[in-house]
This record gives C-alpha cells, sequence and structure tokens, in this order.
C-alpha cells in the first residue's frame, strides 16, 4: 500500500511501497555506519595508554652505555641569611666563612659518590661515574690473547701495513700481481685491500714457493703472518706455512732482520715505481686515475638476428666474467644494453650491476629473425645516442661497442657515417664496431669503416670466443692494450673460477 504525505503547501508526496522500503534500509544503514565509527573511535582511545607517547620503554643493557642528556639547569635561589656559625678547630682563626647556597644533604648508605636513582628518572641519567662501572660490568670482556671478531677494528699496531702500490686501481694492481715473479712481492699482495686480489696471490704462491732462500723464506712468511684473518683461517695458508718451514729452526726470527712486514713493503717500493714505469702500465694507471671522478658509461649494441646464433652463445657465456670484471675494475662504471634485428627490439638503460638485468636479458634472448642480410644497425646506434632512450652523465668517459655480422642498408650508410662521426666530434661518444664474420671468410663491407671517424676501434674477428677481451680493449687507450690483453686469463680465473657451462 502506497504512503502519502501531504505538504503545507498543498502538495501530496505518494512514496510506492518499494520506495519506502528502500527509504527505511537506508536509514538503517546509515545508523550501523555510525554505530561501527564510534565502536571503532572508541576501541582506539581505551587502547590510546598501551602505545601511547605516556608509555613506558623497556631501558635495556645498550641504553645504559649512551651518554645521558644534559639536565635543564635550573635557577638558584638567592641564599637566605642565616646565623654565624662558629668556626671549627680545623679553620684558622681569621678565615672567612663562605655560607652555602644548598643545604647538605647526608650521604644514602651504598658505594660512595654514588645517589639512589629517583622514581621514574631513566637509567641513562646515571652519573659518567656510575656508567663507567655499568659498562665493566655489562660488556664482557674478552680473553687475554684471543684475536678481535671478524669486523671489528684491530688496534694501530696490529692493523696490515699498507702496501705501497696502495693509490693504483685494481686493474693495476692486477696487473703488477700477474708479472711478478718475486715470491716476496706476491706475498705482500695479501695485504692488498681487495679481497679477489688477496685470494689471486694466495693462489699463485702456491706455485711460487718451490725455491727460496732463507731470507726470502723468513719475508714470505711474515708477510703471511701480518694477513687478515680471512688468509690466516684458508687451507692453503696453513700448508703454505709449512713449505717455508719453521723459522726457528735456522732461519732468523721474523722480528729480526728482514722479518718486519712494514720494512719488507718499503724494500719492494722501488719493484713496484719501476714496473710503473713501464709504458703500457703507466697509461693504464694514467687512465684509471682520470676517470676515477668522472665515470665510465657503456652502450652494448648486440644484433640478435638467427645469422649470430653462434656469436651471441660465445657472447653470453664471455658475459659471465666479463659483466662482474667492468665494474670492479672501474670505478662508477655503468652500462646499457640494446638489442636489434631489422629495428630496436630491447633497450635497457643504464645500470651500475650489468651481472644482473642485463645478463638475465642476454639469457632470455634467443636469436631469430632478421632474414635479409642488412641490419638496423643505423637505429640501434641512434637508440644509444638518445637522451631519451638512455641517461648519459655528463662528463663521463662514453663508449659505444656494436657487435654484429651484418651492414646497415647501404642508403643508411653514409648517414650513419656522419652521424658517428659529429656524436664523437660534438659529445666525446666513441663508437666501436666488433664484426663477427657470419662463416670463415666471409667479408663484413662498411662495418669496420663505420669506427674510423668515430674515435675507436673497428676489427673483424674470426673466433667469437674473444669477444670478451675485445670488447674490453675497446675500454681503454690503445698503448694500455698490452696491459690489459695480458689480464684476460687472469681475470676469467678470478671472476670465473670453476668454468661453469651456460645452461640455455
Amino acid at each position: 500500500m502506497p504512503v502519502r504525505v501531504r505538504c503545507r503547501c498543498g502538495q501530496e508526496l505518494v512514496l510506492r511501497y518499494s520506495e519506502w522500503v528502500y527509504l527505511l534500509l537506508g536509514i538503517v544503514i546509515l545508523c550501523l555506519l555510525i554505530n561501527t565509527t564510534l565502536l571503532v573511535l572508541f576501541y582506539l582511545r581505551l587502547d590510546a595508554p598501551i602505545g601511547g607517547p605516556h608509555a613506558r620503554r623497556q631501558v635495556g643493557p645498550a641504553d645504559l652505555l649512551r651518554p645521558a642528556p644534559a639536565a635543564p639547569e635550573r635557577p638558584r635561589l638567592p641564599p637566605e641569611p642565616s646565623a654565624p656559625v662558629a668556626p671549627s678547630p680545623r679553620e684558622k682563626p681569621g678565615a672567612p666563612t663562605v655560607p652555602s647556597a644548598e643545604p647538605v644533604v647526608a650521604e644514602p648508605p651504598g658505594a660512595p659518590g654514588t645517589s639512589p636513582r629517583p622514581k621514574g628518572e631513566p637509567l641513562t641519567h646515571r652519573p659518567p661515574e656510575e656508567r663507567d662501572v655499568l659498562r665493566e660490568a655489562l660488556v664482557p670482556r674478552r680473553p687475554e690473547g684471543e684475536a678481535p671478531a671478524e669486523g671489528s677494528s684491530r688496534p694501530a699496531a696490529q692493523r696490515p701495513p699498507a702496501p705501497p702500490w696502495a693509490g693504483e686501481g685494481v686493474l693495476v694492481r692486477l696487473a703488477i700481481l700477474e708479472g711478478s715473479r718475486d715470491p716476496v712481492l706476491t706475498s705482500a699482495f695479501l695485504l692488498d685491500a681487495d679481497s679477489r686480489l688477496r685470494q689471486r696471490a694466495l693462489d699463485r704462491l702456491g706455485t711460487s714457493t718451490g725455491q727460496l732462500s732463507a731470507a726470502d723464506a723468513v719475508k714470505a712468511r711474515a708477510l703471511i703472518e701480518a694477513a687478515p684473518r680471512e688468509i690466516q683461517g684458508d687451507g692453503r695458508t696453513r700448508k703454505l706455512l709449512e713449505s717455508l718451514g719453521n723459522p726457528a729452526a735456522g732461519s732468523p726470527t721474523p722480528g729480526a732482520g728482514g722479518g718486519d712486514p712494514q720494512g719488507i713493503l718499503e724494500s719492494l717500493r722501488g719493484a713496484v715505481e719501476r714496473k710503473l714505469e713501464e709504458e703500457a702500465l703507466g697509461a693504464l694507471s694514467r687512465c684509471i686515475a682520470e676517470r676515477a671522478n668522472a665515470g665510465l658509461d657503456v652502450v652494448l649494441l648486440v644484433d640478435v638476428s638467427r645469422s649470430m646464433e653462434g656469436a651471441f652463445e660465445a657472447l653470453r657465456r664471455e658475459s659471465l666474467w666479463l659483466f662482474e670484471a667492468l665494474p670492479w675494475a672501474s670505478t662508477g662504471f655503468r652500462m646499457g644494453l640494446v638489442l636489434y634485428r631489422d629495428g630496436v627490439e630491447l633497450a635497457l638503460d643504464f645500470t651500475a650491476a650489468p651481472s644482473g638485468d642485463l645478463l638475465r636479458m642476454l639469457r632470455e634472448t634467443r636469436p631469430e629473425g632478421g632474414g635479409d642480410v642488412p641490419e638496423g644497425v643505423h637505429e640501434a646506434v641512434e637508440a644509444a645516442l638518445s637522451l631519451g632512450r638512455m641517461r648519459w652523465r655528463p662528463g663521463a668517459e662514453r663508449h659505444i661497442v656494436l657487435i654484429g655480422d651484418a651492414p646497415p642498408p647501404f642508403p643508411e650508410v653514409a648517414r650513419l657515417r656522419i652521424l658517428a662521426s659529429q656524436a664523437f666530434r660534438q659529445g666525446a661518444y666513441r663508437l666501436h664496431v666488433l664484426g663477427v664474420r657470419p662463416e670463415p671468410g666471409a667479408e663484413l663491407p662498411f662495418l669496420p669503416a663505420i669506427a674510423r671517424g668515430a674515435g675507436g676501434r673497428g676489427l673483424t674477428l674470426d673466433d667469437p670466443a674473444r669477444l670478451g677481451i675485445e670488447v674490453l680493449l675497446c675500454l681503454f687507450p690503445p698503448d694500455a692494450h698490452p696491459a690489459v690483453r695480458g689480464l684476460a686469463g687472469a681475470l676469467r680465473e678470478v671472476f670465473l673460477p670453476e668454468e661453469k657451462p651456460y645452461r640455455s
């Protein structure tokens, strides 16, 4: 039955059955929402004292060792006039007496110089003397003679001395280590700041200490015993010390003559400086020092068409060590990746850890497509130079490394040469081209010539397994190439100690 409501103005409002039922339900739902809101507010209000600002915080041992906050200075009241006090027998007659501004409080029983903690006062408000006593009681003492825990600071007298090459880059230090034929110099690398170089030196010492004089054995043993705990606990170190023999059995003790680690390192300074004067190693040292502050940005352009299947598989294997060695060897290193066929398939912006997303993308990509011979080389170079896709750093050293087996379409060759040349002259972008022969004896027209006017390297490879070292050489000046080329095997062994077969 409909509900009729008459207004004062004479109009009549008729609500049918369905309409006034909906109105009633709406009022009920509104009341439920209001009640629920009030209940939630009431519950939060009840729970506020438990976690509110006035809640007490449990004080642990670490809080006792923190310095107490400075207490606010209370205003001092003027001293009340007091009756003259008779001088004590110990005071000299005639000495002036100073009235006390504060009443004398009797010291409570207990430890002298301490006072009871008032109720509600944090333990961190203890006087410094009491905190010293608590520190002695709470901090466990290390037994006498026990070595400090890993990561703790060692006393200055026990810290390993700094080698004379400590200011050089890790790649220069690796080159000095690999070129060393002196077991004492190799032993000194056990004190290097880089853990990989320490492990590399330990590997080399296992095969180079067979014929040592008594004096060199004492020096090597002193350097080994001054090495960090990581080296001391290695099983190879124990075998090495056994092969060097006991210095007390006829050789001078490590503390006598040539057994001082700091003196041994200073005696090696001349040999290290002579190595750094070599042309290739000196050029490598200068290059690393110049880019230490500016950084190094590299974009890798890779052809992923079907004809690149063999070369792409070799590149994936080489990237297992290359993508970890590059950030380690160059401070401020970043790498980007562009994959192309007839056009750009994928562009990944710069990252400081190419062994993550970039390596994963290379593993997931399969060479396919690209049926015609010309490929989209020009589009890949344009994508690398595009500021919208690649965020090049101003002032950083910039390199673009192209790996492919086919040139761009013939009409695009001249335009690509002009683009690469202008990018080099105006923005210092160096374009390197590493051509891979799709089959033995095949020619790759135009590809190496593109790099000549762009300040980069241009060559054709018969063996795709050399892609890793050739990419590394592209990032260093030509006069440093002899030193870098000699490190290829060492870098593979350092970053790929066990040959991991690639699983596709």
